[in-house]
Formats: structure tokens, C-alpha cells, sequence
């Protein structure tokens, strides 16, 4: 029996909304989630791509996260001087030599770029982030590595299975993460395929810095990361105080001032 294409039509809809909660999905799991064929979710996301709905990918496609969301640069001029208090504060953290891991956020950036301008050496570094193994690259004194997959051009961070794939020989001392917002449940970010990434990050990881700027705070997103209990170390222009005030009973040891 043929589909109609009002069918067709109502699925091409409800696999936009899908990739758009989640961020990524493969054919795979599009076909046994649709419970059509491959080759028919195949023909879907091929006409999705050409209507700019979303991007295909190796085995799978992302929504239109790169489009949707603000450009890097535009996002790495906002809250500079916030940014490089955090990042000040971040690296501390640092006693070479060591295995750490940074995101692909600006925030996360400005921990490169402090990185790179205080010199530090004898560092693993592996990262998402195409300028931060840029800055860090250039600073020749570390062993920079960029993680495979699929490069968002305005995000310029890279993205998909392939990603996780290259993460599993790694472990590391410390990882350098952000979020879109944290509140009293804990750490949110914008998409699933992005928080489950962060989540496989942290299981690598002895300890997790998040780094979160004051304006995050009483903030949520479409994807639940973690409980704030679960956080090792919060890096955060918000003083213990105003922590508190917001429902967040940090143990002053998991919290580090900006």
C-alpha cells in the first residue's frame, strides 16, 4: 500500500521536531523510532537537508543547531571580561604535566586562550573546539588533539558519532566544560546529543570544572546534564552567597570564585 503524502508529510515534521530536541540521531535508530525502513528515513532526511531543515551526516543528521544558534565569535564577544576572570581562576586548577580536556563553549575558550598567553607547558590537551587547537596549537609547547567528526562552520566545533568514537582511547585529569544554565535541579544544556557527549567526557575524567558565568544562574534548557551535587569543581562569577540565595547548597569545595 502506498503512503500518502500527508503521511509522509507528518513524519518529514516529526523527524524535524525530534532532531530538534535532540540535536543528533542515526538512520538506525530513526528507522526502529518511525518503524519505516532505512531507506526511507534515508529519503526523508535527503529531503529535509535540501529544504535546509537540517544537516546530514554520516549515518545520521543533526538539526540545523549550527544555523539556529548564535555564531562563535558573535558569542565570544559577550561577557569577555567575565570570561577571562573564569578562565584566571579555571587554570589554576592546572599542575602540569597532565591530561585535560575543553569544550567547544567560548567560555571554555577563554581557558585556551589563558593557557596559551600564560605559557604553560608539558599539557595533553584534547578538545571539540577548532580555535582553541588553533590558539593552543600555535603555542607549540603542548600536544594538541582535535577530536573527528563533523565540523560546524559557524559553531566551529565538531560534531557526531565520529566524535565519541575518537574520545574513547582518552582519559584525562581534568575537563573543562560549560552549560547553558544551571538552577536547583542542576546543569542544563541545549541539546541531547550534547549533554550525553559532556556526560561520556565526565565519566573520563578523575574531575569536571564547569565553568558558568553569574546570568546562567535560575537557567534551564531542553537537555538535563547532571544533579549540581554531581558537579567536582563550579567556576563562577556568582559569589557562595548568591549560590546559596538561588537554591545551589554547594560544599565550598566544589566551588571556586572568579
Amino acid at each position: 500500500m502506498r503512503t500518502s503524502l500527508a503521511d509522509i508529510q507528518e513524519r518529514r515534521e516529526g523527524l524535524t521536531s525530534l532532531l530538534q530536541k535532540e540535536g543528533y540521531s542515526s538512520v538506525a535508530e530513526l528507522s526502529e523510532r518511525f518503524s519505516v525502513s532505512e531507506a526511507t528515513i534515508r529519503r526523508d532526511l535527503d529531503a529535509l537537508q535540501k529544504d535546509k531543515r537540517l544537516t546530514r551526516t554520516y549515518g545520521g543528521a543533526l538539526s540545523e543547531y549550527d544555523a539556529l544558534f548564535v555564531p562563535f565569535y558573535q558569542r565570544n564577544a559577550q561577557h569577555r571580561s567575565l570570561k577571562k576572570r573564569m578562565a584566571r581562576s579555571a587554570v589554576q586548577c592546572i599542575k602540569s604535566p597532565t591530561t585535560i580536556f575543553l569544550d567547544a563553549g567560548s567560555t571554555v575558550f577563554a581557558i585556551a586562550e589563558r593557557i596559551a598567553e600564560d605559557g604553560v607547558e608539558s599539557l595533553t590537551i584534547v578538545t571539540n573546539s577548532l580555535p582553541a587547537a588553533e590558539i593552543l596549537a600555535s603555542q607549540g609547547s603542548s600536544e594538541v588533539n582535535l577530536l573527528g567528526g563533523r565540523l560546524l562552520p559557524h559553531q566551529l566545533v565538531v560534531v557526531g558519532p565520529g566524535v565519541s568514537i575518537s574520545l574513547s582511547p582518552w582519559s584525562f585529569d581534568l575537563a573543562f566544560l560549560s552549560a547553558v544554565g544551571i538552577n536547583m535541579v542542576g546543569l542544563w544544556i541545549s541539546q541531547v546529543y550534547i549533554s550525553n557527549f559532556q556526560s561520556h567526557v565526565c565519566g573520563r575524567s578523575s574531575r569536571s570544572v564547569f565553568c558558568l558565568v553569574e546570568s546562567k544562574l535560575y537557567q534551564s534548557a531542553p537537555s538535563f546534564l547532571m544533579p549540581w551535587k554531581a558537579i567536582d569543581t563550579l567556576v563562577t562569577t556568582a559569589g557562595y552567597e548568591q549560590l546559596r540565595a538561588s537554591g545551589l547548597e554547594l560544599d565550598q569545595k566544589q566551588w571556586k570564585y572568579a
